[in-house]
């Protein structure tokens, strides 16, 4: 973790046993996935984002958000994000996302976007765009409309975090490669690393590995 954690979020981000995260102990401090995934994630980003900018706050679009688990990290570990929207396509993930917010009382720096009002972000300038394993859920078609989508907004930079390689589920055991999807939509890939690439032994053995990919629009 000191290697990961340039950005000393593990000192700054806490874990309190709330909505039945799995914990355990770490030399006296409580800590989860949730924890330690986001640590991680925010530590990538911050390297290639101005997540840290004091000149100016970005904001955010996280596609596939899921509970709100990554806004909540972000807009505690980065004061400068100015605001952070969260989408999904599955109602119950919607309405949980917004129940989550309201209880981490982030919603002045947090809005849950329902899929039908995404086109409204249009008008928004938003700096980074999110995707935490749900474009590999979604069929090919789906990640062609949101990467027209964010095209339409003129998102500068995409984070894609997958376990299953930049391909969508299109049938029953059937993958579709989008690489050349994203390439058409004006991205060209910045950097790609593992999960833990701190760490050959976390890479051979660690739980949920994934592949990171930042893309940056041209």
């Amino acid at each position: 973790m000191e290697k990961t954690d340039k950005a000393d979020l593990f000192q700054v981000l806490e874990e309190d046993n709330y909505f039945g995260a799995e914990t355990f102990d770490f030399h006296g401090k409580l800590v989860s996935r949730d924890l330690l995934d986001s640590i991680i994630e925010l530590n990538f980003l911050a390297a290639y984002v101005p997540l840290y900018s004091e000149s100016r706050s970005i904001n955010v679009l996280d596609i596939g958000a899921g509970y709100g688990r990554l806004a909540h990290r972000m807009t505690a570990a980065c004061p400068n994000v100015g605001k952070y929207f969260c989408t999904d396509a599955v109602p119950e993930s919607t309405f949980l996302s917004q129940y989550y917010l309201a209880f981490r009382n982030v919603l002045d720096r947090c809005a849950v976007v329902p899929l039908d009002k995404v086109t409204e972000l249009r008008s928004i300038p938003i700096e980074l765009a999110i995707n935490v394993h749900s474009f590999t859920e979604c069929r090919g078609r789906v990640v062609a409309w949101w990467l027209e989508e964010l095209s339409a907004i003129k998102i500068p930079w995409l984070f894609i975090e997958t376990d299953f390689g930049l391909t969508s589920r299109d049938g029953y055991g059937v993958r579709d490669d989008f690489r050349e999807k994203i390439e058409e939509s004006g991205y060209r890939l910045i950097v790609q690393q593992p999960k833990f690439a701190q760490s050959q032994i976390l890479r051979d053995h660690g739980l949920y590995p994934s592949e990171f990919y930042l893309f940056r629009r041209t």
